[in-house]
């Protein structure tokens, strides 16, 4: 039975993860409110405290957002991350931003727009 409160969404973004003087390289795979799949090969254990850098790029313009969070487990591909500070609307909204300026933006608008609505049907229910 899974416990899960809130619904994953895909979302793929480089990323950097700080534990106990280590920071390893990897990309989100999924984030949900309060949390995100992030696939990489470092040595975490449940408990850690670390710090997660998101990465936004879009051309030559680049973002990062830097929020401190815990591991809540490790897998063979990666590590699963809980953090008050993650936001999923705000991670869409952001990488929106970032692609507002080519083609990606109606396709990022539509996903938005879906996603929500999504969310809005399913709490209806």
């Amino acid at each position: 039975m899974e416990k899960r409160k809130y619904s994953r969404v895909p979302f793929h973004a480089p990323v950097f993860v700080s534990s106990r003087g280590k920071t390893y390289a990897g990309e989100v795979e999924n984030v949900c409110h309060g949390g995100m799949f992030v696939k990489t090969y470092g040595d975490f254990n449940a408990g850690d405290q670390v710090l997660v850098s998101v990465s936004f790029a879009e051309g030559s313009s680049q973002l990062s957002v830097t929020m401190p969070g815990k591991v809540a487990r490790q897998t063979s591909d990666g590590v699963a991350l809980h953090s008050p500070h993650i936001d999923t609307h705000s991670l869409i909204h952001l990488e929106y931003l970032m692609a507002s300026n080519n083609n990606q933006r109606e396709q990022l608008m539509t996903d938005f727009i879906d996603y929500v609505t999504s969310q809005q049907d399913r709490h209806l229910l």
